[in-house]
């Protein structure tokens, strides 16, 4: 009776320390993963981009259980394979690494940088220490997409600092420069379909128009090169995120309540 009560106290033990083997489930099989992608097309509400996405990719759902676990934040400066980040070539390296999962697993993948084809001159004008422009770029493919692009300067040659998003005027009088762009939430137009053989998302969307918007700003002598910063509230909170972590020439980003999948990870959504 002793010897029983002492192997369910080290099986009680076990399962309290590493309750993944205790909880281990067999592995799902092929039929299991087709059946549960049935599921999620027929009784989540309905979600046309993923069910374009399944059916252009075909991918299956992975099975959860085999992948390994971790109760706790990755640690930034260790490769997958355990290699610790010692260098800066490691770091960027590292962070090469960390993009392609965040591309694999959230924001899908983003087709290489493109350029602008055409700059559009809207509206012009000036007021009382402050100029004026409104201009449309057409970039991608052919120069199929567009967004109008709105920048309000102070008078003067600067070169000053640049906020996309922010409110002109209190930028304004701490000597910025406000940009804005249509489509800063959700993808502007028709940007997906023209480039099919990438599946990112409407965030991914965006935040590569915001490289294109960059572009253009950085084509403006007035503007700070290095002093290119980003902000976004909510979803468009999770935007700037991306943005920043996308282009490298962004060199702040302010991403207020950007909520599970923004600035606060999934795995702590619970």
């Amino acid at each position: 009776m002793k010897s029983k009560s002492l192997l369910f106290r080290g099986a009680l033990a076990v399962a309290l320390i590493f309750p993944a083997l205790a909880l281990r489930l067999p592995a799902m099989t092929e039929q299991g993963r087709r059946d549960y992608l049935h599921w999620m097309l027929t009784s989540l509400p309905p979600a046309p981009a993923f069910n374009q996405w399944v059916k252009t990719k075909g991918e299956l759902p992975p099975d959860f259980d085999a992948y390994p676990r971790n109760n706790y934040l990755p640690e930034p400066l260790q490769f997958l394979n355990g290699k610790p980040v010692v260098t800066a070539a490691d770091w960027t390296a590292r962070r090469t690494e960390i993009k392609h999962l965040f591309e694999k697993y959230d924001v899908g993948t983003f087709p290489p940088k493109g350029k602008i084809d055409q700059v559009t001159v809207l509206e012009e004008s000036k007021g009382d220490g402050y100029w004026k422009r409104v201009v449309r770029l057409n970039y991608g493919p052919g120069g199929q997409a567009s967004t109008e692009v709105t920048v309000i300067a102070p008078s003067g040659d600067g070169p000053f600092p640049v906020l996309i998003g922010g409110t002109a005027s209190s930028l304004l009088r701490r000597g910025y420069i406000a940009c804005s762009y249509t489509g800063t939430v959700d993808a502007p137009g028709n940007i997906g379909q023209l480039y099919p053989d990438y599946d990112f998302a409407s965030m991914g969307q965006t935040a590569y128009t915001v490289s294109r918007v960059v572009d253009y700003l950085l084509t403006l002598p007035q503007v700070d090169p290095a002093r290119v910063a980003v902000t976004g509230y909510s979803r468009g909170g999770k935007m700037a995120a991306i943005a920043a972590a996308w282009d490298d020439r962004i060199a702040a980003v302010i991403a207020g309540s950007t909520g599970v999948g923004g600035v606060v990870p999934w795995r702590q959504a619970g």
